[in-house]
This record gives C-alpha cells, structure tokens and sequence, in this order.
C-alpha cells in the first residue's frame, strides 16, 4: 500500500521546459489516495488467440468510475484539437497514457 512517509518520488520533469510545446508525452494519473476504483484485474485464457498456448492471461476489466475515465479520455480529443490520446491503459488505481501536442497544421 502506498505510505507517503515511505514512498519518495522525485520528480523527471525539466525544468525549465515548456510541457505545453508540440510533442509527445507519458502521463500517469493516478487516484485519490490510490484507491482502486477504475479497475479490476481478472483471470483469462488466451485460448482464443490461434497459436496460443491455453495459459492464464490477467486480463483488466472497467469499473463504472474507468468506463467514465475511458469515455472522457476520447472526448478530450474532441474538446481540444489540437491534443490527441495516442494510447492509454486504465488500471486499477492509475491511468498511463500518450498525449501528442501539435500545432493547427497537424504537426508534432
């Protein structure tokens, strides 16, 4: 369980540079008090994919609350033109994703 007394991160951001330049960026967000509330890890088979081997694959499943992440994830897309969600995953009590910036023209 995350102890803030215990767990020291020290932040990779530049300083000094502008985060909000065309590019491309890793974000994680994560819960308040790291509550696992988005999603849960479940048991799956890959039985399905042709060559796999029947083993057990952990598979995420949404919650309500990571549903509603997930729907307001593609609508930023939609609100902002200029910002688009390269690629996300939701976990149980964070969301990593991929924003591009760019500028009017479409260029990074």
């Amino acid at each position: 369980m995350y102890n803030p007394d215990v767990h020291h991160r020290k932040s990779i951001r530049i300083k000094e540079y502008d985060y909000s330049k065309n590019g491309m960026y890793f974000i994680t967000i994560c819960t308040q008090n790291r509550e696992c509330i988005l999603s849960e890890i479940m048991n799956g088979t890959l039985s399905d994919v042709v060559g796999a081997h029947d083993c057990a694959q952990p598979k995420l499943i949404l919650t309500h609350v990571g549903r509603i992440a997930q729907k307001e994830l593609m609508n930023t897309e939609k609100i902002n033109e200029n910002i688009m969600i390269d690629n996300y995953i939701i976990m149980p009590n964070h969301v990593h994703m991929i924003v591009e910036i760019y500028d009017e023209k479409g260029s990074p």
